[in-house]
């Protein structure tokens, strides 16, 4: 999966963090920074991560939590 990073750093552009996993395997992710992947004030998606997902998706389980 890629998490899609909108941030941009002294004009530079901050890297997607991007995590495998083989068929089967489980693993949490985050916490995730707003100030990295959440979309900027003013853009219809404000404050939300994109999680672009490829492989076989179809058996994909995922939760996610929101600690605010």
């Amino acid at each position: 999966m890629t998490i899609q990073t909108p941030a941009t750093y002294d004009s530079l552009a901050v890297e997607d963090l991007t995590v495998s996993l083989p068929a089967g395997a489980s693993k949490a992710i985050g916490p995730l920074r707003t100030e990295t992947f959440g979309f900027p004030a003013g853009d219809v998606n404000a404050g939300k991560a994109f999680i672009d997902y490829t492989g076989t998706v179809a058996d994909l389980k995922r939760t996610v939590l929101s600690l605010t």
